[in-house]
């Protein structure tokens, strides 16, 4: 389907999702008339009554656009897994501070969650070899250049994408420096790994820290995920 301007796309549809949550079950509900969205409700059979209707909507964003509107629209905003600490130290909370005054808004009044990618390993080489495919698979998305060139890895990226064009990041991966997966996951010892995404909290609400799984067996993505387990949660 024709896509259009993805921040006014989603505008709409946080618009759409909020006045079925507040109206859907008062009869109120006819129609809603976008520049992407038009809908007819006017036959809607209204259901019962809700718990609530003031559902929280997050939403995940990775660069600046998306992420001023999100603090903007949402009731929460969740940083992208693949963002390093300092991405998400240093650059965005700014974003999050404009987007929050477009709307008149206070810091209070959003949830930031972000979630960062982990490898909790005595075995530092291990955890980043096991991190590479994941660094590859994203940074092989053309969309996502800009925010690795930001980093400094444009020409990494530029590399990677042909691999993910034919459909095969694994088979890139190996052009992954060990520099660039540092810089997108933390990799190391428990203590290690709790210091370094400590800056976090600086900008955070919360975190719900992950492991890096693309290309692992089952087995040790379970056991990254034990770790992370027993290192924030144990």
């Amino acid at each position: 389907m024709p896509y259009g301007k993805p921040l006014a796309h989603l505008r709409e549809v946080v618009e759409i999702v909020r006045l079925v949550f507040t109206k859907g079950h008062t009869g109120e509900l006819e129609r809603y008339e976008g520049a992407y969205h038009r809908h007819d409700f006017s036959e809607l059979q209204p259901p019962a009554p809700p718990l609530r209707t003031d559902i929280p909507i997050w939403i995940a964003a990775l660069r600046a656009p998306l992420l001023a509107l999100a603090a903007e629209i949402g009731d929460g905003v969740m940083g992208h897994a693949i963002w390093s600490v300092h991405w998400a130290t240093k650059k965005m909370p700014s974003v999050i501070e404009k987007g929050l005054r477009r709307a008149g808004k206070e810091r209070s009044d959003v949830e930031v969650n972000l979630w960062p990618i982990v490898a909790i390993s005595n075995d530092r080489a291990e955890a980043i070899d096991d991190s590479r495919a994941t660094v590859a698979f994203y940074a092989g998305i053309t969309q996502y250049e800009e925010y690795f060139a930001a980093h400094g890895f444009r020409r990494e990226a530029q590399a990677l994408q042909e691999g993910v064009r034919r459909g095969d990041y694994v088979g890139v991966a190996h052009l992954v420096p060990n520099e660039m997966v540092e810089t997108f996951v933390t990799c190391g010892r428990p203590d290690e790994v709790r210091r370094r995404i400590e800056p976090l909290w600086e900008a955070a609400d919360s975190l719900c820290p992950v492991p890096a799984p693309y290309a692992l067996p089952a087995e040790k993505i379970i056991a990254y995920s034990a770790a992370i387990a027993s290192t924030f949660y144990g």
